[in-house]
């Protein structure tokens, strides 16, 4: 193993057992889970718009407006949700590695969660869902900022 990947193990708290880099395992579960939460946004880009119609109201949203943009735009922000998604777990079979991608992602995604809360707001989205969305994301960025803080 090289002196550089010995160094990006012990930073993330993790040991070095042969060739093999260890990361803590809290850090890999936490993005792992993130992932998989993220993922499962694939079940909205696939579901029936009048099923979209009734999780709008059943969330209380009110009526869901109907039209070609409304559903493009749903269907397209839930896979991009999923594609993030797909890309933590990705990242998380080799957090060692992708130490700077990890971060340069999740500091993105909070400045994007500033903004879209102030979206949020504006738009008159419930309370629960802003505070619940905001703290999802900033909880994965100072977690990754922690796990990854000894870091190069």
């Amino acid at each position: 193993m090289r002196d550089s990947e010995q160094k990006s193990a012990q930073s993330l708290g993790g040991g070095v057992s042969g060739d093999a880099v260890s990361v803590q395992p809290w850090l890999r579960a936490l993005v792992r889970f993130a992932g998989f939460v993220c993922c499962l946004a694939w079940l909205a880009v696939a579901m029936p718009i009048e099923s979209m119609h009734w999780w709008h109201a059943s969330l209380g949203l009110g009526h869901m407006p109907q039209g070609a943009i409304v559903e493009y735009l749903a269907r397209s922000t839930a896979a991009l949700c999923a594609l993030y998604g797909m890309i933590l777990l990705w990242i998380s079979c080799d957090l060692a590695r992708h130490v700077q991608l990890i971060r340069l992602i999740t500091l993105t995604v909070s400045g994007l969660t500033v903004g879209c809360c102030l979206v949020m707001w504006k738009s008159g989205l419930p309370h629960w869902w802003l505070v619940g969305d905001a703290a999802a994301n900033l909880s994965l960025f100072v977690g990754v900022l922690w796990g990854t803080r000894n870091a190069g």
